[in-house]
C-alpha cells in the first residue's frame, strides 16, 4: 500500500563502500558517522558496519554503511591458501552476500596512489556484475580521497574519464583527514537515492491508480442484445 505523500516515512538505504585497502574507507565512515579521525585504524578484514540517521523533509533516512574490505582483490591475495581450497568461484560469492540488498555505493581511491585509481574500474565491474536494485545498476559515487596532500599522481582529466566511461553518478575530491566534502558527498548520494526512491513511489502509485480505474471500468460494462446475441460493451472488454 502506498504511503500518503504528506505522511512521514522511514527510508532505509544500504550503501556499499569499496576500494583498495588503505585508501581511507574506514576513516571516511568514522568521520561521517562520528566526526572523528585517527591514523591508527587497522585494515578492515571482511566487512565493518555503521548506521547514520538523517532527517530530510520530515522523513527519517537510515543509511546502513557497509565498509567492504578488499575482498575481491586484496583479501583474495591475503588469504590465497583459503581461496585455493574453497575455489575462486565460492570466494566470489562472499562479495555477493555483502553486496545483496544495496541501494547505492561509493568507490574510493587515494589520489597519491595510482594503483588504487587504476583498480577503480575493477571494483565497478565487480559491483555491476553482482548487484542490481530493481533491475538497475546501483547509483555510485567515485570519491578521490587525500585531496589535502600535494603529491598527487592522478589528474582531473583522468578522473573525469574514469567517471564518465564507467557510469559513475559523479566524482568528488575529498579529504577525510581535514573533513573536506565528506558530508557533502554523502548528501549528494542520498539525494540520488531519494530521487530514485520517490520515482519508484510515483510509479507504484500510478500502477495502483491504473488498477483502480480498470476495476471501475469493468464494473460499468453493460450487456446489449444485437440480432438475438448478447455482447459486452466497454473499453475493458
Amino acid at each position: 500500500m502506498a504511503v500518503p505523500e504528506d505522511e512521514e516515512r522511514e527510508r532505509v538505504y544500504k550503501v556499499l563502500l569499496v576500494g583498495n585497502g588503505q585508501v581511507g574507507k574506514t576513516s571516511f565512515v568514522e568521520r561521517y558517522v562520528n566526526n572523528r579521525f585517527s591514523t591508527a585504524y587497522k585494515q578492515t578484514v571482511g566487512v565493518d558496519f555503521a548506521v547514520k540517521v538523517l532527517h530530510r523533509n520530515g522523513d527519517t533516512i537510515k543509511l546502513q554503511l557497509w565498509d567492504i574490505a578488499g575482498i575481491s582483490l586484496s583479501c583474495i591475495l591475503l588469504y590465497w591458501p583459503i581461496v585455493y581450497i574453497i575455489g575462486q568461484e565460492r570466494a566470489a560469492q562472499f562479495t555477493r552476500v555483502y553486496y545483496k540488498g544495496a541501494a547505492g555505493c561509493i568507490i574510493m581511491f587515494d589520489l597519491t596512489n595510482r594503483k588504487s585509481f587504476k583498480d577503480v574500474q575493477k571494483w565497478k565491474v565487480d559491483l555491476d556484475s553482482k548487484v542490481r536494485n530493481r533491475g538497475k545498476k546501483l547509483p555510485c559515487l567515485l570519491l578521490a580521497n587525500k585531496s589535502d596532500l600535494g603529491d598527487r599522481c592522478v589528474n582531473i582529466d583522468e578522473i573525469n574519464a574514469m567517471s564518465k566511461d564507467n557510469g559513475f553518478s559523479n566524482w568528488i575530491a575529498i579529504s577525510v583527514k581535514e573533513n573536506k566534502l565528506v558530508s557533502q558527498s554523502m548528501n549528494r548520494l542520498v539525494d540520488i537515492l531519494i530521487a530514485e526512491d520517490v520515482g519508484n513511489d510515483v510509479e507504484e502509485r500510478s500502477d495502483n491508480e491504473c488498477d483502480g480505474s480498470l476495476l471501475e471500468l469493468k464494473q460499468e460494462k453493460k450487456k446489449t442484445k444485437s440480432n438475438g446475441q448478447t455482447s459486452l460493451q466497454g473499453c475493458c472488454v
